[in-house]
């Protein structure tokens, strides 16, 4: 039987591993690491409980989102020890660390493969086309992906396969979970604006995060904001105030935060992840960017780029991209039918049969 290692490193990762991993433990001899980028382990823990994923076999402690120290932990971890596959998951910096610290005799696998922003300014690429790069196996979300790597970068198509995105996945196989879920007091489905910002050219420039407040100030319905604590933190740092009409949250599971993305007008966000999960449950999306690598969503017009530089009309952007809803919620997911596990699965037993 092969043997498979899987390395991830932070919370959202583990959401959207979570319907891949019991798969692996089935069919393989499974070996599931996590790397400590995101080193609360208590929250690590959290979200492992909600998503119901085992335990990983390993938790490195590393204790940092710095690429070098993650790496030398990765390596120090694999000394004496064999995989005939390793699987890495999207952009992190743990991503990268364990496709730089896989030994050349295993297969690398990146599942979430081939997107691309074009900016190079986004560590986040960087990262995406060097572990493309070093690895045997690439499995991309959609056919965009596919064609980034094949027609574009000129990488071999036998290496690579579209198997369709786990966050559609994850989100049908907790659908009924995230729909009993409360609802917070005094939301009414369709009645407020759900809005996350983390991204540091966003949040790190005082301009821009002016900005963009001043605009979140003028729509016409709460907005509900979650909010990140690089956000709060630049928000002391520079002296600036949440508008009224925002209503601030912590931190939020997964369950919870989902079921306010359900029931709400409209999302407001930087985050690739929630751009996917707003396309798979038919919510429009203004993208508070000037570039994204989740283009498919912008192809459908299921999202819209807004960038905050250049722009002072989210109102009028978001009364658009409201008034668009039916229609995307009649779209067809770019990003599959839920079934992206089990793809992913056959790929590995037919690439590493016998």
């Amino acid at each position: 039987m092969a043997h498979v290692l899987t390395i991830i490193g932070t919370r959202p990762e583990i959401i959207k591993m979570a319907p891949l991993i019991p798969l692996l433990d089935d069919a393989f001899e499974h070996t599931f690491l996590f790397t400590g980028q995101h080193y609360s382990q208590n929250m690590v823990e959290i979200f492992l409980d909600e998503m119901g994923l085992r335990r990983p076999d390993a938790f490195l402690d590393v204790n940092d989102s710095d690429r070098d120290r993650l790496e030398e932990g990765i390596r120090a971890w694999l000394v004496g020890r064999h995989f005939d596959a390793v699987l890495v998951y999207g952009d992190t910096n743990s991503t990268l660390a364990a496709a730089r610290a896989v030994p050349k005799e295993a297969k690398l696998v990146h599942i979430e493969a081939g997107i691309r922003s074009f900016d190079s300014r986004m560590p986040e690429e960087f990262n995406r086309i060097e572990v493309d790069r070093l690895s045997h196996y690439r499995l991309p979300p959609s056919g965009l992906g596919r064609y980034f790597l094949t027609d574009f970068e000129g990488i071999d198509p036998d290496t690579v396969e579209v198997v369709g995105n786990l966050v559609v996945d994850a989100y049908r196989q907790n659908r009924e979970r995230i729909l009993s879920a409360p609802l917070d007091d005094g939301l009414s489905p369709r009645g407020y604006h759900l809005l996350t910002m983390h991204r540091a050219e966003n949040v790190d420039d005082p301009k821009r995060l002016k900005a963009i407040l001043d605009n979140l100030a003028r729509l016409d319905k709460p907005v509900v904001f979650p909010v990140h604590p690089r956000t709060e933190a630049r928000m002391r740092e520079f002296g600036l105030e949440f508008p009224v009409n925002l209503r601030i949250l912590e931190p939020l599971g997964y369950y919870r935060f989902m079921r306010l993305m359900h029931d709400c007008e409209l999302v407001i966000t930087d985050s690739g992840g929630v751009q996917e999960e707003a396309v798979t449950l038919g919510v429009p999306c203004i993208t508070l960017r000037d570039n994204t690598e989740r283009m498919e969503t912008v192809f459908l017009q299921a999202a819209v780029l807004y960038d905050a530089d250049h722009r002072n009309d989210l109102d009028v952007v978001a009364a658009d991209m409201c008034a668009r809803r039916d229609v995307i919620r009649s779209l067809k997911n770019p990003y599959g039918e839920g079934d992206a596990a089990q793809r992913i699965l056959r790929f590995l037993q037919d690439k590493l049969a016998g």
